[in-house]
């Protein structure tokens, strides 16, 4: 038994340095390329610094993978690409990745010990790499702490195809993914996956609509709802010809109609504000959604039916057909419609301008026009966003001190309003005072280490206190908090500011699920991308991302409230107002 071991040894050896034998599939060689040249851009000490550029590396080693023509010959073009990048000093201050210290369940440099395509002497030198690493600052392709975007070449002249060029922004969003996104763990499809399934969608794009497609899949397959901004040129040609000539909103199988964009093509068709659509093509709304669902970036159902549903969009209407077949439900009755689509030209671009302003208000802004009302006698209610945007306008910052003593002339309750954002600074400096609460831990933070991508730093920000406001008495009635789908980032982090104080009650829907600043990025062909790019937990580890955060009391809407015009999440906060369950 020992001398076969023995005999077998120097075998397993000499196939570890020698990688697997053979041919190599096109898109496979592609694979480990931009794998290899993501891994050096972040962690090679000259091209982090900026010494190297990385997209000129990139393009430069591109023409010597393309020609290799097995994995013998592809190992010799990464291992000179390697080595064209000088000598790596020793790094006397750089550990092994510590769980106690950092937070690792993003790292996943396993590929450099495994064995297969890629041989045992170039992952010895990528491994050295790995324990030599930038220890600089700046990073010149990652922030530093709690604030900073990545700032790449946009390239927005880029004419298609270009293959290098394309393969070259895969390669780029893939691994900031990969090395910066905190939540990389967090997504359905495996971030390897990804990659081995867009190679060659990107090696085989011909045109800027087949481009966009890809950038569309690679974004969505994040599952964050930060990225739900990311635009593009070609969008008749990507999401079809003809859109519906109505607005509405998207609750699981059913559309409620909210306005019409085109009178009079609704007329003829008979088409009628407050219609419950749950029918399209002999299909049901989320069958018919599947095709744009792999387009749309967002970390659950709720907020990627809400993006789905942008009059601009209008998905799972928009299609290159010129017409609709729908089954809908009014005043009880199952009625069935052909309807025409409306050509996404210019006409409709100046017809739904006003429908896209009235839904980027409700979605992204100022969705209420108040600071503060009162729904029923004794009890307030207050926007959140505007009530910050008073406070951001206001030079003095005495503006907000009125709205307060209105809340506190509304004795039985108070409902905070944060179906919208809002903006933190107006929550420490006024409401918290107002209602007497004092500030409390509510949530850790993590910040990508610039100094070990892949990991992130807990900054402890639930042990920061910080000094507590002085605040007047307590108030006396029942706190609500209303949320939903609308409920994006730092929405979500105001409510857990809110919850944190023990005295409020959260009210409503699944949030947006998007918790953690925003990181901008560029794109090959003049793209500009948005991404989570800090992890938040509450204080006891619970994730706000893709879960949104936590609710007392869930209440969604329903397609037939919001044909009769009724609030029930509103209402529901009243009645718990009133009698406390």
């Amino acid at each position: 038994m020992k001398k076969l071991l023995f005999i077998l040894l120097p075998v397993l050896l000499a196939t570890r340095a020698q990688a697997l034998p053979g041919p190599l599939n096109a898109h496979t060689k592609l694979y480990h390329y931009i794998k290899v040249w993501g891994f050096l851009k972040y962690y090679h000490p000259r091209v982090a610094a900026g010494q190297i550029d990385a997209d000129s590396l990139f393009r430069t080693n591109f023409p010597a993978v393309e020609q290799a023509a097995d994995t013998a010959a592809l190992n010799t073009v990464l291992e000179k690409m390697v080595e064209s990048l000088g000598v790596v000093d020793l790094c006397g201050k750089c550990k092994p990745p510590d769980g106690k210290e950092l937070f690792i369940r993003n790292l996943s440099n396993s590929w450099l010990e495994q064995p297969g395509t890629l041989n045992g002497r170039l992952q010895e030198k990528l491994r050295y790499i790995e324990q030599n690493r930038f220890q600089g600052k700046p990073h010149r392709y990652m922030f530093n702490g709690f604030e900073g975007n990545i700032n790449e070449p946009s390239y927005p002249n880029m004419v298609f195809p270009d293959k290098a060029g394309q393969l070259m922004a895969l390669a780029r969003v893939w691994n900031i993914v990969n090395y910066i996104f905190p939540y990389k763990y967090m997504a359905t499809e495996n971030w390897d996956s990804v990659l081995q399934r867009l190679v060659p969608v990107f090696s085989e794009a011909r045109s800027r609509t087949e481009y966009e497609k890809g950038l569309l899949h690679l974004i969505a397959a994040t599952d964050d709802s930060h990225c739900g901004s990311f635009a593009i040129q070609n969008k008749s040609a990507v999401y079809g010809q003809y859109a519906p000539p109505f607005t509405f909103r998207l609750l699981k199988d059913t559309a409620v109609v909210t306005s019409l964009i085109d009178s009079a093509v609704c007329a003829t068709g008979d088409i009628q504000v407050n219609d419950m659509i749950v029918q399209l093509n002999g299909r049901t709304l989320t069958e018919a959604a599947l095709p744009f669902d792999s387009l749309m970036p967002a970390s659950n159902a709720p907020r990627k039916r809400l993006q789905l549903s942008s009059p601009e969009l209008g998905a799972p209407f928009r299609s290159n057909d010129s017409s609709m077949q729908l089954v809908l439900l009014r005043n009880g009755q199952r009625l069935d419609r052909r309807i025409s689509g409306l050509r996404t030209d210019s006409v409709f671009a100046a017809r739904v301008k006003p429908h896209q302003l009235r839904y980027g208000k409700e979605v992204h802004g100022l969705r209420s026009d108040y600071v503060f009302k009162s729904p029923q006698p004794n009890v307030g209610m207050l926007a959140a966003l505007s009530l910050s945007m008073l406070y951001r306008k206001d030079s003095a910052k005495t503006a907000v001190d009125s709205v307060m003593q209105l809340v506190r002339q509304h004795a039985a309750g108070l409902i905070i309003d944060l179906r919208e954002y809002c903006y933190q600074q107006v929550i420490y400096d006024k409401l918290l005072p107002a209602l007497g609460l004092k500030r409390k831990p509510f949530a850790d933070y993590f910040i990508p280490n610039i100094h070990y991508p892949g990991t992130l730093v807990n900054t402890y920000f639930s042990k920061q206190r910080g000094p507590n406001t002085k605040t007047g008495a307590n108030y006396p009635g029942k706190l609500v908090v209303l949320v939903n789908e609308n409920s994006l980032s730092q929405a979500e982090w105001v409510t857990m500011i809110l919850q944190a104080t023990g005295k409020v009650t959260v009210i409503g829907s699944q949030t947006a699920g998007a918790d953690g600043d925003i990181v901008m990025f560029q794109v090959p062909g003049g793209y500009r991308g948005v991404i989570t790019g800090r992890r938040v937990c509450y204080p006891d580890g619970t994730e706000s991302q893709r879960q949104g955060v936590k609710i007392d009391i869930p209440v969604a809407a329903t397609a037939a409230g919001i044909a009769a015009g009724r609030d029930e999440q509103l209402e529901r906060a009243l009645q718990f107002i009133e009698n406390g369950r």
